[in-house]
């Protein structure tokens, strides 16, 4: 009996461990500050960071944290200089836009004359560039379409060279070859013949001897 009981404390020992130790996790976790969300810059530090990288000639992202800084702080000449960074980080789309929206949201600012010059560069530019792309492309699909004709017609060569190589015998098996040995033979032959019978006639015509005898009964 006195087994039993202590057999019986076990679990309960352990079930009083558990909660024990579950209560104190809970307490922590509820006694633990709430993790920080990473505070969002300011426009003053947007426009402190993109000085920054503008020293550092990374002026494409100095053009987006100026973008960010306006979006907080409306002021036009972060406009004009996001216009400026981006310009001079070769993102000749996104300068545009920003000096087209410095001329429409702020049309009396005086940078507005100056903006209205770099978009009607900037719009050219734009357009030579679009026009190049599409000349490259439109090469591109040519040789692509050129080395796919080229590809078929090679394929169609080689299918009616394997199907006619089916029906051509090597040339020992053709009768003109057979004809051509026979005509060769016939023609040797009388050849021979003639020259034989030749030199036979020569050598009787020319070396019979003729004899006196006389014929007794």
């Amino acid at each position: 009996m006195a087994m039993k009981q202590r057999l019986l404390r076990f679990p309960l020992l352990a079930l009083f461990f558990a909660l024990l130790l579950l209560s104190v996790n809970t307490v922590r976790a509820e006694s633990a500050p709430p993790v920080e969300s990473r505070p969002e810059l300011t426009s003053e530090q947007h426009i402190q960071r993109a000085q920054e990288l503008f020293k550092e000639t990374k002026y494409s992202q100095a053009g987006d944290h100026l973008m960010l800084a306006y979006d907080q702080t409306p002021q036009p000449v972060l406009l004009f200089n996001a216009g400026q960074a981006f310009r001079k980080g070769l993102r000749p789309v996104e300068a545009r836009n920003a000096y087209q929206k410095l001329i429409t949201t702020h049309p009396s600012h005086p940078l507005v004359p100056e903006a209205k010059g770099y978009v009607q560069t900037l719009d050219a530019l734009i357009a030579e560039v679009e026009a190049k792309q599409q000349i490259e492309l439109s090469m591109m699909e040519q040789k692509a379409k050129s080395e796919k004709e080229l590809a078929e017609e090679r394929s169609r060569r080689e299918a009616m060279q394997k199907e006619l190589s089916q029906y051509q015998k090597p040339f020992y098996k053709k009768a003109w070859f057979w004809l051509l040995i026979t005509g060769g033979v016939l023609v040797g032959g009388a050849i021979v013949t003639g020259t034989v019978v030749t030199n036979i006639q020569a050598k009787t015509q020319g070396g019979t001897q003729h004899l006196s005898f006389a014929l007794t009964f």
